[in-house]
């Protein structure tokens, strides 16, 4: 069981009447996890200490008498003086989201919730205290709730490493109001993300692109949902050149290009993995995949003409992405 505390803010109300800061030295922490959590009267927020993460409002500054949570491991203890005051006549602080991230969002009847996927070098695939944030569940029926998973742990932020070619995030949903829902893919900061799709287990075979940096995309996933479906219905792949991995051309030759219902691929690479390709129609649909001879020029029809085509060539740790037209 995840161990929770409720805390109330009565900090100084009598003598002060002040706020408190998340990231104010006057705090002892032990045991503590580095994320701040409130309630809002429909949906939590959560705010990771000394960083720009942050969703649903979340904010560092505990206004005079709110309540706040914060998740504490085994014989954990918060302590808290004088120096954690802040004096301020507004209670929600902005605080711009820095790095290499992608916010999922999902808005229905004015209620709204955010889940934020976010890659640093310094986290794990595991959870970790200092960057990661459990899921609270919002205890108004119908507040959609969107998260990803870390194994076993439902998590509303997840830090992850960048040091792979493909990562694959779960990503959960599941509100008590049945209805057409859309995921927003708009609030994004990449740095070595090439293409982002979504996968929908309810749509088999299918990725839909939400995101890529060569080509301008619809940044939106729109889906019937039943409140009998099962919350783990879809998955976030991320293309990622990792830190300090170069673009596939710049090792070796490649060359992708069409001719009539044919693609080209050449390649020239010797390394230890065999490279791999995988096409995509414009709709995220997978129609061809497999292994690349990679001495020489392979050749892959398609069935159809007059449409674009995604063509994604992974080797290693290195992976390129392009869309070529079939006439």
């Amino acid at each position: 069981m995840i161990n929770f505390r409720l805390i109330i803010s009565i900090f100084g109300i009598s003598l002060y009447h002040t706020a408190i800061d998340w990231n104010a030295p006057g705090w002892s922490k032990e045991n503590i996890d580095n994320t701040l959590y409130r309630w809002d009267g429909h949906n939590y927020s959560y705010y990771i200490g000394n960083s720009s993460l942050s969703i649903n409002g979340g904010s560092p500054v505990i206004p005079p008498t709110s309540a706040f949570f914060v998740k504490a491991g085994t014989a954990g203890t918060l302590g808290i003086t004088n120096q954690a005051r802040k004096h301020l006549t507004t209670w929600n602080e902005n605080h711009p989201m820095l790095g290499n991230y992608l916010k999922v969002s999902v808005t229905k009847n004015n209620y709204r919730d955010e889940t934020l996927i976010n890659f640093i070098p310094q986290a794990s695939q595991d959870f970790d205290s200092e960057y990661d944030a459990h899921k609270l569940f919002s205890t108004v029926l119908n507040v959609p709730q969107v998260y990803s998973k870390s194994g076993t742990k439902l998590l509303a932020i997840n830090s992850l490493p960048s040091d792979e070619a493909s990562i694959i995030v779960p990503l959960s949903f599941k509100s008590g109001a049945n209805g057409e829902y859309v995921l927003d893919f708009t609030d994004y900061v990449f740095s070595n993300v090439e293409n982002l799709y979504i996968e929908d287990s309810r749509i088999s075979n299918q990725l839909t692109a939400v995101y890529s940096k060569s080509n301008l995309l619809l940044p939106y996933y729109s889906f019937n949902y039943n409140t009998s479906d099962s919350p783990d219905r879809f998955a976030l792949h991320f293309d990622i050149y990792p830190t300090g991995a170069k673009a596939m051309q710049d090792d070796f030759p490649l060359d992708i290009y069409s001719v009539g219902q044919t693609i080209y691929i050449s390649l020239d690479y010797s390394g230890n993995n065999n490279p791999e390709y995988f096409i995509y129609n414009i709709l995220g649909s997978l129609v061809a995949a497999g292994k690349l001879d990679p001495q020489s020029l392979n050749d892959i029809r398609v069935n159809k003409s007059y449409e674009y085509y995604i063509v994604k060539i992974t080797a290693g740790n290195r992976v390129v992405t392009r869309k070529v037209f079939i006439n």
